[in-house]
């Protein structure tokens, strides 16, 4: 059973192997798709910012706040990984902490 994010992120990948001219198409029509039923939990793996935007729409500022700070924190840590692995420090690289639900044990 796929979740709605897999489905979703499958269909512009098959359009793309069909005929990649429908890939933004299909795209574009399964993210209109998800925001006109409402599905901000499944849009958020499709595009971040309409999602920030319908629950703005909705005044869910609580959610946008949570949605932006998960983003950037793993913006940080990614930007940070890499950064310690071009300069050769790989292992000082954060590792997910399985007691929170934080991708690792420190914030940027």
């Amino acid at each position: 059973m796929h979740s709605s994010r897999e489905k979703n992120g499958t269909k512009p990948r098959v359009a793309k192997e069909l005929d990649p001219r429908f890939e933004h198409y299909v795209d574009q029509r399964c993210k209109q798709h998800l925001r006109n039923q409402g599905k901000a939990d499944s849009l958020v793996g499709v595009d971040v910012m309409a999602t920030l935007d319908m629950y703005a729409e909705r005044g869910q500022w609580e959610k946008c706040i949570e949605i932006t700070s998960k983003q950037i924190l793993h913006k940080c840590v990614d930007l940070y990984a890499a950064h310690l692995i071009k300069e050769g420090d790989a292992e000082k690289v954060p590792q997910p902490n399985p007691r929170t639900t934080r991708c690792c044990s420190w914030t940027c």
